[in-house]
């Protein structure tokens, strides 16, 4: 406990007085479970309804060997192979965090009943990245707007950072603000396409649920 009080003791230093501190929490912890909630609620509320067993396809596998591929070719593009140890580094942690994401797909497919595979293609390979990563993207634009827009309450080391941060990524104020309106539009498709998934042939055991 006390290890934890210092902790937090340091970062208020770090970032500026308790009331700056806070509302940075509330973004990375309350944004990317709200963004989750809301994208895949629908497929949430089959699986949590149905409860089917897990059940592998053979074409589950295939959407693990596209997905491997992906993170290789990230890494021989944007690593290199001359780097052996950090390349060999990176590629195992994109693999675990690959399979991981894979596995939880497959096994939440399994628990909605959704069997089409087609629709477990687009929900293990596009739909499950696109909410993780829109739930990143969400909270780091939040936390840029916030320390831009409230700059005072924060220390100028750590306004320092941000901004460095930033503009090292290209995140102008125009592109925050483009992002904060058009990131709900894309939530908003993405959440249609949850209700899609759903919405497809069942496994013979279950019935679709009504959405």
């Amino acid at each position: 406990m006390n290890g934890f009080v210092n902790e937090l003791t340091n970062a208020s230093k770090a970032i500026g007085p308790i009331v700056a501190l806070v509302p940075l929490l509330i973004i990375a912890i309350g944004v990317p479970t709200i963004v989750g909630l809301i994208v895949l609620g629908p497929i949430n509320k089959a699986a949590g309804r149905l409860q089917a067993p897990t059940r592998f396809q053979l074409s589950d596998f295939l959407w693990l060997l596209v997905q491997v591929q992906f993170a290789l070719a990230y890494c021989v593009e944007f690593v290199g192979v001359r780097h052996a140890w950090f390349f060999t580094m990176v590629l195992g942690f994109l693999g675990l965090a690959v399979f991981g994401m894979w596995l939880g797909g497959v096994s939440f497919m399994s628990r909605a009943g959704v069997t089409h595979p087609p629709r477990r293609a687009v929900f293990i390979l596009f739909l499950l990245p696109s909410t993780l990563a829109l739930m990143m993207i969400t909270t780091l634009l939040l936390v840029v707007a916030v320390v831009t827009s409230a700059g005072f309450s924060f220390s100028l080391e750590y306004r320092v950072q941000i901004e460095d941060s930033y503009q090292r990524l290209g995140l102008s104020p125009f592109v925050v603000t483009l992002g904060l309106i058009s990131l709900p539009i894309f939530g908003a498709a993405l959440r249609w396409l949850s209700r899609w998934v759903v919405r497809g042939p069942m496994s013979p055991t279950v019935t679709s649920p009504a959405m």
